[in-house]
């Protein structure tokens, strides 16, 4: 077992990234798969966002009173405990997922799974890796969620002809073992702590930093649900939809990484920089907004460019708050980014079935501003020292 900071940075980093890759990829497979799902489930815009709503309603539940676990009882075995359940709900997918009901059972399996393994790969960070490079781990680790956008958009074109959609969720299970061998052991930091969600939560920069965070993941959380969908609606093929899903996972890596390595090499208010860069990238909803090819193409790259770069950043200037409670203090962190993006994909689905998607991507630009504005909230009480 490692204790302190582990010799070694890349087994923990690459090890937290493959876990975090496993458990997302079945979520965004789904978005990337969505016209097909559609069809054979036949079901609509609506139910599908229903889908996405309902798992990540499982997801705020389960990290509520998972959060803390990796703190108490250490990241590896709380990871490799997420890798088979994760495992469970891929081969749900896979094999008996051919109605509404049965995919809204396999959806809250592969959440459950995600919920649990998010906050244990932060308390591996924290714990394994020396904190002048830890900025650096923290964006690499977060680049699991692009990778999983680009896997899954790249799923479509390669094996949508082949195995089809229940073939790789067959390949998310498989991989889940490798995954699994590699977790290496690391020190719980407080195996002695107790929760303590009130105690974190009435800290007014966790507080709204959360807060902007559900607003923000309100916003982008669309995107990955729904872009596949709205680029069949405007004209692209199946295929290129799905390859618009690569690109942004793509653009996603290196920003994400970038914001790791000048966070390791420089002081500045992560949360700041968090809102900046998600106001920028918001703008690429007036884009998809018109409808037009060249459009949605642009609008992507600055939604998945910089609206979408910010999660490691912020999770790291959480970490650097809550050393002792890393994984309890970034459960909170992302509970808030979970519930905001709870009601979201549904609400979305229901005015894309009404109004079309061109009114309908009014919706995130607009929690996008809202969450932009908590987030400098919670910029300004760091300055404070609260």
């Amino acid at each position: 077992m490692t204790t302190g900071v582990a010799r070694s940075f890349w087994r923990p980093t690459l090890s937290s990234t493959t876990a975090l890759v496993i458990v997302s990829l079945p979520t965004f497979l789904l978005g990337a798969f969505g016209p097909t799902v559609k069809s054979e489930l036949g079901i609509s815009d609506t139910q599908l966002g229903a889908l996405f709503t309902f798992g990540f309603l499982v997801s705020a539940t389960v990290m509520q009173i998972s959060g803390g676990w990796a703190d108490r009882r250490g990241p590896r075995f709380v990871l490799r405990s997420a890798l088979i359940v994760g495992t469970v709900g891929s081969l749900l997918f896979a094999t008996v997922a051919v109605s509404f009901a049965v995919a809204l059972v396999a959806m809250a399996v592969v959440r459950t799974a995600e919920a649990i393994g998010q906050p244990a790969t932060n308390t591996l960070i924290s714990q394994a890796i020396a904190p002048e490079r830890r900025g650096f781990a923290m964006g690499l680790k977060q680049s699991a969620i692009p990778v999983s956008t680009a896997v899954a958009g790249l799923a479509v074109p390669i094996l949508g002809s082949t195995i089809g959609w229940h073939g790789a969720f067959s390949l998310v299970a498989i991989l889940a073992v490798p995954a699994w061998l590699v977790v290496p052991d690391v020190a719980a930091p407080n195996p002695l702590a107790r929760p303590a969600r009130r105690q974190l939560w009435s800290q007014p920069h966790l507080r709204f930093a959360a807060l902007g965070a559900s607003m923000m993941a309100a916003s982008v959380v669309t995107v990955s649900g729904f872009l596949a969908v709205a680029a069949v609606d405007a004209g692209y093929t199946e295929a290129s939809a799905g390859l618009l899903l690569t690109l942004g996972g793509t653009i996603m890596i290196p920003g994400r990484i970038g914001w790791g390595m000048v966070a390791d090499r420089f002081d500045f208010n992560r949360f700041r920089a968090v809102a900046t860069s998600f106001a920028i990238g918001t703008t690429g909803f007036l884009l998809l907004a018109s409808t037009g090819t060249v459009a949605i193409v642009v609008g992507t790259v600055l939604l998945y460019g910089l609206a979408w770069t910010w999660p490691g950043l912020l999770l790291l200037g959480v970490v650097e708050q809550h050393a002792d409670e890393p994984g309890a203090a970034t459960a909170i962190l992302q509970t808030g980014v979970r519930l905001g993006a709870t009601g979201s994909p549904l609400l979305f689905g229901f005015l894309a079935d009404r109004y079309g998607f061109s009114s309908a991507w009014f919706f995130p630009l607009t929690t996008a501003l809202i969450g932009v504005a908590l987030m400098l909230r919670a910029a300004h009480e760091i300055a404070r020292g609260r």
